[in-house]
């Protein structure tokens, strides 16, 4: 376990960033945080407090804030931010190690992306509109941890999908042994080589394009096949 998750997990864990106006970038970082521990409590303010022993992230230009000169940027040019610097030694401990390099290359570097440039991008543009108007009487600590919540949501949803997608492909991966097992012993001809036949619906579209199976069967949510 790393040294990060550590400090996530341990009894009263705290984190710091800061106040004000707030970004996707922000957003998702505490999302991620009270995902991994929702008991987390996270403050917001305009300094790090000297004494603070929690995780800081996106001001005070420490190991999870990007606003220094030689903040870091990846491989392909695109700068980590905030979310990125976290995701980096999270992600693994949440999707695994490949899934994890996926979903920084499809979710988080559009996000660190947009902090950093102000590139469009329509998830950090719904995400800022949680920020209170001008003239609004509620305060900006509330209208960020709403913010916090939906992004939360986002993220479980996402994580669940590319892990349902992950075990998915396995489940195909067994099933299409299966068949070629059936097909070697004679136990299924080999003019339906081409038809698979599915226990349950598996999303299957993505792997099967690489096969020669012409027709899937599957049983249907709506009854029949």
């Amino acid at each position: 376990m790393n040294n990060l998750l550590n400090k996530i997990h341990q009894q009263n864990a705290t984190a710091f960033t800061h106040s004000g106006k707030f970004h996707a970038d922000d957003v998702f970082s505490a999302a991620l945080l009270l995902y991994l521990n929702p008991e987390i409590t996270i403050t917001r303010g305009n300094r790090v407090p000297e004494d603070f022993d929690g995780i800081v992230f996106d001001i005070g230009r420490g190991r999870y804030d990007h606003h220094q000169k030689d903040s870091r940027v990846r491989e392909n040019g695109i700068a980590y931010a905030a979310f990125g610097l976290l995701w980096e030694e999270l992600g693994s401990e949440i999707l695994g190690e490949e899934l994890a390099h996926k979903f920084d290359e499809s979710f988080v570097q559009p996000l660190d992306n947009n902090d950093n440039t102000g590139e469009k991008n329509e998830l950090a543009s719904l995400i800022g509109n949680f920020n209170p108007t001008w003239d609004a009487a509620g305060s900006s600590d509330d209208a960020f941890f709403r913010a916090v919540g939906v992004a939360g949501m986002i993220l479980e949803n996402k994580f669940e999908r590319y892990l349902g997608n992950e075990r998915a492909d396995k489940r195909i991966e067994e099933v299409l042994e299966a068949q070629q097992k059936a097909l070697e012993a004679g136990e299924k001809p080999e003019d339906e080589a081409k038809i698979l036949v599915l226990p349950e619906f598996i999303p299957c579209q993505k792997r099967l394009s690489e096969t020669d199976i012409a027709f899937v069967i599957f049983p249907s949510n709506r009854g029949g096949y």
